[in-house]
């Protein structure tokens, strides 16, 4: 694995002004996010590289009763995504890297999206079905970012 990257000061501050600019379609893309993991039950959702907590808030507006954790090595990430979701009773934010959530917690979906060209794409696949999910399917890519999305495998 990479070095991890932190997002700290400016960076962390205009993370959704840059996101917005640089990813086409990002708001659409974002705003249908939820749609795609409709199925899943129970909807416990784990959110890596939650960032400033913009996918997290899309499924924490759904109609859907979503139970949401999302985690973010970047400290100055967080602080940005506690605030933006303070509202919310269903979300739990965790400053982070998986490696620190415990291992007998399961989740039913998990989004890593913006954040897997940190991660080489064989290892992401291979760790995630090691842990029971489907594979992998990449859903969006642009220049300097890809978007991955996964459930968990039926018995």
């Amino acid at each position: 694995m990479k070095k991890i990257e932190i997002f700290e000061n400016e960076r962390a501050t205009g993370y959704d002004q840059f996101v917005e600019k640089w990813i086409p379609n990002y708001h659409y893309f974002m705003d249908h996010l939820p749609n795609l993991l409709i199925e899943t039950n129970p909807k416990e959702l784990l959110v890596v590289g939650c960032g400033t907590g913009n996918e997290i808030l899309r499924f924490a507006r759904s109609p859907v009763d979503w139970k949401i954790t999302g985690i973010d090595p970047s400290p100055d990430m967080i602080v940005h995504a506690r605030e933006k979701l303070k509202d919310y009773n269903n979300v739990e934010l965790i400053e982070g890297l998986i490696t620190d959530l415990s291992a007998d917690k399961k989740y039913n979906a998990a989004t890593l999206l913006l954040v897997l060209h940190f991660i080489e794409n064989e290892r992401l696949s291979e760790l995630l079905q090691e842990a029971g999910f489907e594979k992998p399917l990449r859903f969006f890519q642009s220049s300097i970012y890809m978007g991955w999305i996964t459930q968990k495998r039926e018995c």
